[in-house]
């Protein structure tokens, strides 16, 4: 029962009740919602006054909210940031709790998205493989898939592919040529090969079309001399060989 009265007739216990600047009501302090930066650490506003303001402007308080999105879209995405840096450890361990939880409606709901969507997906999933990046995860894994008909370790990923393009300066590792968008993941020691360790970090490097056409399943020590005779040719396998020996415990 909210009290109509002057809160100064009230004695000791006038310091319970705060009057409600919207409705005028005088009313128990636990029914306003905390505001640190007012005088007395609560908003003027009673919650249910608050309920009825939220509720008759909701579509405004919307479009509020769209436009302030859209107009600091830079800055929020720049808090989220930080945020998740400085949060990193909880949120990943916050998502795996979330995953193991509700991992049975979340296998469900993956399901049911892809029935209704398949057409959407595979759309997507074309463009994709068209890209760049598209272009060399499918390479990645068309070699992985060789690899493990060989019944050889396939360990290498879309990772390990984008730290030897970065190493190498996203040029062939060979000839120096920019490899832009050809570029081929090659393996050092050849599938046909009885040495070759497989499709791994430590025998993977990138060769642009011309080297990679050239070195077929040759040993890379002989095709090496052959092209660029002993001195260039020795310096070229040295500096790969150095490359594949700091990637073998990657």
């Amino acid at each position: 029962m909210f009290l109509d009265v002057n809160p100064y007739v009230l004695g000791p216990a006038r310091s319970e009740f705060k009057r409600c600047t919207k409705c005028g009501e005088y009313k128990p302090r636990d029914q306003f919602s905390v505001h640190s930066r007012s005088g007395d650490g609560l908003q003027s506003e009673c919650k249910a006054c608050n309920r009825k303001y939220r509720h008759a402007n909701a579509e405004r308080r919307r479009e509020y909210q769209r436009e302030y999105n859209q107009a600091n879209a830079e800055q929020i995405q720049e808090r989220k940031r930080e945020y998740r840096k400085e949060n990193a450890e909880w949120i990943r361990e916050y998502e795996r709790n979330r995953r193991e939880i509700n991992a049975n409606q979340i296998h469900e709901y993956i399901r049911r998205y892809r029935q209704a969507n398949r057409t959407k997906i595979l759309e997507l999933v074309s463009k994709y493989r068209q890209t760049p990046k598209g272009k060399a995860v499918e390479r990645t894994h068309g070699q992985r898939r060789r690899a493990l008909k060989k019944s050889l370790p396939a360990s290498f990923t879309d990772t390990d592919w984008q730290f030897a393009l970065s190493f190498f300066g996203h040029a062939c590792a060979v000839c120096g040529q920019g490899l832009m968008v050809l570029a081929h993941g090659d393996h050092w020691i050849p599938i046909s090969s009885p040495d070759c360790p497989g499709t791994v970090p430590h025998n993977m490097v990138p060769l642009c079309s011309t080297c990679n056409i050239s070195k077929r399943d040759r040993p890379p020590a002989d095709w090496l001399i052959e092209r660029f005779g002993k001195r260039k040719g020795r310096a070229i396998l040295r500096k790969i060989e150095a490359f594949l020996e700091s990637r073998r415990d990657a």
